[in-house]
């Protein structure tokens, strides 16, 4: 169960609308930062919110740049480190909104 203020973003395609099915390879990592995009910008103005930003494992593209993501468009305005181990192992990303 979330904690209290804790936004669960998964950006599994299956979980997406739409769920890619017939995009490339390319098209779906693009459609995939472009919902994780959408949805930063509908949470950033509220302070102290915390998102998980599922991600999976793979191959860490995916987390890679989300995290340049954050620490390019976002800087000053979120401090992110690797969500609860123990739920997500390496899968997901904790985003605090400052």
């Amino acid at each position: 169960m979330p904690k209290q203020n804790e936004i669960i973003i998964d950006l599994h395609l299956e979980a997406l609308p739409g769920n890619g099915t017939n995009m490339s390879v390319h098209e779906k990592h693009e459609y995939q930062l472009w919902y994780f995009r959408q949805r930063m910008q509908e949470q950033i103005r509220y302070r102290g919110r915390r998102l998980v930003i599922i991600h999976g494992r793979g191959q860490g593209i995916l987390k890679h740049d989300i995290r340049r993501i954050l620490s390019k468009d976002y800087a000053g305005k979120v401090e992110y480190h690797d969500a609860d181990f123990a739920k997500y192992e390496d899968g997901a990303t904790l985003v605090i909104i400052k």
